[in-house]
C-alpha cells in the first residue's frame, strides 16, 4: 500500500509540474509567435493561452487534493512541510485561476485597441505579470517538494 500512495505523491507532482513546465516553455511561446503570423491576433493568442490556462489549473487542484490525501494516508499526519507547500501552491493556483486570470480577460480586448488606456494598459501588464510569478511560484514550490518527496522516506 505505500509502494502505491508513494507513486500517487509522485504522479500528482509529475503531472503538475510537468503541464507548468510544458505551457511554459512550449505551449505559450509557440502559440505567441504562431499567432504573429496573423495581423492583428495578439488578442487572441492570450485568449488561446488563457483557454489553456483553465484545464492547467483544474490538473493543478486536482494534483493537490490527490497528493493531500495520500501523504496524509501515508504518512499518518498532515503536519509536514510537502504538505505545507502543497497547501500554498493549492492557494496561488486558485488565486491565480479565479482572481488573476478572470481580470486579465475583462482586459485582453480592450488593451488591444488602438488608442488605449495606458492606465487599463498598465493594469494588464501587472495582472500579466502576477499571473507569470505565480505560476513561477507555484513551479518552484513544487520543485521543493520533488526534492523532499525523493529524500529517503523518514517517519
Amino acid at each position: 500500500m505505500n509502494t502505491l500512495l508513494r507513486f500517487m505523491l509522485l504522479l500528482c507532482l509529475i503531472a503538475w509540474l510537468g503541464g507548468i513546465i510544458f505551457f511554459s516553455l512550449i505551449a505559450a511561446p509557440a502559440t505567441f509567435k504562431t499567432m504573429e503570423l496573423i495581423k492583428d491576433s495578439q488578442p487572441f493568442a492570450g485568449l488561446l493561452i488563457s483557454r489553456m490556462l483553465f484545464p492547467l489549473h483544474a490538473l493543478g487542484q486536482l494534483c493537490a487534493v490527490i497528493f493531500l490525501i495520500a501523504s496524509a494516508a501515508l504518512y499518518r499526519s498532515i503536519r509536514r512541510i510537502p504538505q505545507f507547500l502543497i497547501v500554498i501552491m493549492f492557494a496561488l493556483t486558485l488565486f491565480s485561476q479565479y482572481w488573476v486570470t478572470p481580470r486579465i480577460e475583462d482586459l485582453r480586448f480592450v488593451v488591444a485597441e488602438k488608442n488605449v488606456d495606458m492606465a487599463k494598459r498598465a493594469e494588464f501588464d501587472k495582472l500579466h505579470r502576477t499571473s507569470v510569478g505565480l505560476e513561477g511560484a507555484v513551479l518552484l514550490l513544487g520543485l521543493g517538494v520533488v526534492w523532499l518527496v525523493a529524500k529517503k522516506p523518514q517517519r
